[in-house]
């Protein structure tokens, strides 16, 4: 189906190609200056720090959790409502995720309480802040302190997002970030990885690049050649093309931020008096990221109405996300998480990218509300 509104479309400027193409004029294409340059623009935009670039998200969260020194059989626990990733690296790194519950349905991230019923036999926690709006990550943080966790922030969604000026994926001790297409700053793929630690960086550093003490860059351009393997590491690197980008989107990412908190706005006005409809993060701390706008209703058939008549209209939804304790792989244990199913079954992602038009934003709330007159 060629969909008239998508949930997300990326329209790179001119200025944005032009400097994808000085990448690839410059013939070093693998990961070189262009992506340290791309580093260092995100430490100053976090404002504190050293950040790591990397493939994924998928390969920061893998790497964060092998830099702290993951073990077999360890135990990490992660909220159900997110995105499979976050279950299948720590899986990978032989350890098993636990699965917790979010706080309500207006509010579906990681719940404290949780954390703390579930800290005994735990040494990791990996909150992720849901569509770019905070979990309790002070709260967190206290009783992982008190519990002797180390906390790995995901923070694939929140990139622009703080607490008391302080931004989201800075408060553990490391955190995460997502450049994947739909993001805020989407490259197509790539990922961070943030740490106050100086030390835990590089080492992080060195095992994205198969353990070597110089990457192929540094060997480059500097003498002599030689380097170190101190760990067996792998190949989670970046490459230019996509650095390249990314340093010309940091660039306007605060303009676009603005655009999509404007149409955020625009939904809620329209949204907010409707019969059958309520949208989490109503009451929130901090500044959000905007990167999701979800709209939960009062029973999965509603939902289900307007997700068909939407669709019918060409207008694109998503569901985010199914609990990761109910696909098949990770079903085994047969958990029941009440909130966190009760929101995947009446929750719906409308579109959200800061090329919509408020004209679209009107255009799909008249169609949800016809769907519920039905």
């Amino acid at each position: 189906m060629k969909w008239q509104i998508p949930l997300f479309d990326l329209k790179l400027n001119r200025y944005e190609i032009a400097e994808v193409a000085r990448a690839l004029k410059r013939g070093w294409l693998s990961e070189g200056e262009k992506t340290f340059e791309f580093e260092r623009a995100l430490e100053k935009f976090l404002g504190c720090g050293h950040v790591v670039a990397t493939s994924s998200n998928t390969a920061a969260l893998y790497l964060a959790l092998l830099a702290l020194g993951i073990r077999p059989n360890d135990k990490v626990i992660v909220p159900s409502l997110s995105f499979v990733a976050c279950a299948n690296v720590v899986v990978r790194l032989g350890a098993s995720p636990v699965f917790a519950d979010i706080v309500s349905i207006d509010r579906p991230v990681i719940d404290p309480s949780e954390v703390e019923r579930l800290a005994k036999n735990a040494h990791f926690v990996m909150p992720m802040h849901y569509g770019g709006y905070p979990a309790p990550i002070k709260e967190i943080c206290e009783i992982a302190k008190s519990r002797k966790l180390f906390v790995v922030e995901d923070a694939a969604h929140a990139l622009g997002a703080s607490i008391e000026g302080r931004a989201l994926g800075t408060f553990g001790d490391v955190g995460c970030y997502s450049f994947y297409a739909n993001k805020n700053l989407g490259i197509g793929e790539g990922g961070a990885v943030w740490c106050g630690d100086g030390e835990l960086a590089a080492k992080i550093r060195a095992l994205k690049n198969h353990g070597l003490t110089r990457s192929t860059w540094e060997r480059h351009v500097k003498d002599p050649a030689e380097y170190d393997v101190i760990d067996a590491g792998m190949n989670f690197r970046i490459d230019e093309i996509r650095a390249a980008l990314g340093v010309a989107l940091v660039k306007r990412f605060k303009t676009r931020q603005a655009r999509r908190e404007r149409i955020v706005k625009r939904y809620v006005k329209n949204l907010s008096q409707v019969d059958g409809i309520s949208m989490p993060f109503k009451e929130f701390s901090g500044k959000p990221a905007y990167h999701l706008f979800v709209v939960t209703f009062g029973n999965s058939k509603l939902r289900d109405q307007a997700k068909k008549m939407l669709s019918s209209r060409k207008v694109q939804t998503s569901l985010h996300y199914r609990p990761i304790h109910t696909f098949s792989f990770y079903a085994r244990a047969n958990l029941k998480l009440k909130k966190s199913e009760d929101f995947y079954e009446r929750s719906l992602s409308l579109p959200l990218y800061p090329e919509l038009s408020l004209s679209q934003v009107d255009q799909i709330c008249e169609i949800i509300v016809y769907a519920l007159k039905r």
